[in-house]
């Protein structure tokens, strides 16, 4: 009788001696399944998302400096290929790219003016919020956003002491973030002042 371990054993040298076999069959079945399997993955990130987004971070921190080693070796031995890469995505992703970019201007902001930068946290779920809501309501006027018309904004402003951390941003229209400026949440009357994520005065 085979003990666990070569139990194992076994396993991992089916599993590699059939991975393109395993692959499709895990493929085909995915995509039988797939608006179920949607749905089980959403109620399970839900039911634990606290412990994923810690899981996720802890990750992140852990693997971050060996993942940039790994992405500069794959650029000096492919030159041109990402930026070819990068070329095409933008055109095929227009929307998305320019709430990546809206992100990344917000970021290079923060760090200027000694806020320190979003946590990788705060970038991730801003960036599934951007580029995979349907429908979203400004922050400020609570009326509908297009893709390519949603914009971070800091509800207290940098200048004014504000930080990168989630708890301080929110999605607005490009226009209302033009108008809101610099200005603290009691400082903007009407409309705008009853939706921002920060409260009203």
């Amino acid at each position: 009788m085979q003990s666990r371990a070569e139990r194992r054993a076994w396993e991992a040298q089916y599993r590699k001696r059939n991975r393109e076999k395993l692959n499709a069959k895990q493929r085909a079945w995915t995509e039988r399944n797939r608006e179920r399997e949607t749905a089980r993955l959403k109620a399970s990130y839900l039911k634990h998302r606290e412990a994923a987004l810690k899981r996720s971070k802890e990750r992140y921190e852990r693997t971050r400096e060996r993942k940039l080693q790994l992405a500069a070796e794959w650029r000096k031995r492919n030159p041109g290929k990402m930026r070819q890469y990068t070329d095409e995505w933008r055109k095929r992703n227009r929307g998305k790219y320019l709430g990546f970019a809206r992100i990344g201007s917000h970021k290079r902001r923060d760090i200027n003016r000694g806020a320190g930068a979003c946590d990788p946290i705060s970038i991730n779920v801003l960036t599934q919020l951007i580029r995979s809501a349907v429908k979203m309501r400004c922050a400020i006027c609570n009326q509908n956003m297009k893709v390519d018309d949603r914009s971070i904004d800091h509800v207290i402003p940098i200048s004014k002491g504000g930080t990168g951390d989630i708890g301080n941003l929110q999605v607005v229209h490009r226009s209302c973030n033009a108008k809101k400026y610099a200005k603290m949440p009691h400082e903007i009357d009407g409309q705008m002042q009853i939706h921002l994520v920060g409260g009203t005065a």
